[in-house]
């Protein structure tokens, strides 16, 4: 039971890493070239 939760939390933690990441990649650095971002 231990070990299905730790697998959860870890599951969660990469899924919000990983969001955060794309959003990151994807939110803040198009606003630096919105021109290749957005053709």
């Amino acid at each position: 039971m231990v070990c299905g939760m730790a697998a959860i939390v870890l599951a969660a933690i990469a899924l919000t890493a990983s969001m955060s990441y794309y959003l990151y990649w994807s939110g803040c650095l198009p606003r630096a070239g919105q021109r290749r971002a957005r053709a």
